[in-house]
């Protein structure tokens, strides 16, 4: 994909109940000569000041482990309308950074996280933040330690894609999947998910549990969702044996201790 569609809904005194879907080019498609051949891999946030925020790879060359920086534009009119992009992390010409994922806290801070990935085969996981709606970003920190504990001391760990969620009580949450080097096998690779998060508006971030996973239930790419009892659902792409399911689901109660893949329990609550 070469360019970025985002829908906003516009709302028009057309009638008491019209919504009317507006859509906007955020990256159009590269011209000759431009150093950005793509933007992939999207993360969008709304600052406590209505900017809208969409994140991407900024791919210099085609390819998940190509050379990549870490973009951003920001729109103040709720879509319509975007303001020059931005470089937050910028590669040195050889450097990938990938899977920009944002989340905002409830005094406004946006708290960014994305990885660099080193061929595939490893990564290291970082978090910048902006105490300005976007504007500026903070210095890096280094939060690959976090995952130090993994039962399967995988190398590679990629935030989101998407962007994480603030829950009802203020916890915020950013979902992280794992495995080990493309090199192995695919179901030697031992895709799973996991959440990290933070009791102190993103002042410290801690790892919660792994999402139990087997052979036939291994998941990467994840988004999580608060449901109205508190309840967080976390679903995910399928991997490896896995790939015959359409998606994977997790409920947890805190969004730290996942539980198991409840179907059923899932449908219940869905159909409240």
């Amino acid at each position: 994909m070469h360019r970025l569609l985002v829908s906003i809904l516009l709302f028009f005194k057309i009638s008491a109940f019209a919504q009317i879907p507006v859509e906007s080019v955020v990256w159009p498609q590269a011209a000759p000569g431009d150093a950005i051949r793509e933007h992939f891999v999207y993360g969008l946030a709304v600052a406590a000041d209505g900017t809208v925020l969409a994140f991407s790879e900024g791919r210099l060359r085609p390819g998940d482990a190509s050379p990549h920086h870490i973009v951003l534009k920001r729109s103040q009119d709720s879509g319509k309308t975007w303001l020059a992009s931005q470089v937050i992390v910028k590669s040195d010409g050889t450097s990938c950074y990938a899977n920009p994922t944002p989340v905002v806290d409830k005094k406004g801070t946006i708290h960014l996280f994305y990885a660099q990935n080193f061929h595939n085969d490893s990564s290291a996981l970082y978090c910048v933040s902006s105490t300005d709606n976007g504007r500026s970003w903070s210095a890096a920190s280094v939060l690959t330690h976090l995952f130090a504990d993994d039962p399967y001391q995988r190398s590679f760990h990629l935030p989101g894609p998407g962007h994480g969620i603030l829950l009802k009580n203020g916890r915020l949450l950013v979902q992280v999947w794992h495995r080990h080097s493309i090199s192995y096998s695919q179901l030697q690779r031992k895709y799973g998910v996991s959440t990290l998060y933070s009791d102190d508006q993103g002042g410290s971030w801690k790892n919660g549990a792994y999402v139990p996973m087997s052979d036939s239930l291994q998941g990467n790419e994840s988004r999580l969702a608060e449901l109205g009892n508190g309840t967080v659902l976390m679903d995910a792409r399928p991997s490896g044996t896995a790939k015959q399911q359409k998606r994977l689901t997790s409920l947890s109660r805190d969004g730290v201790k996942p539980g198991a893949h409840l179907r059923k329990v899932l449908k219940k609550l869905l159909q409240r």
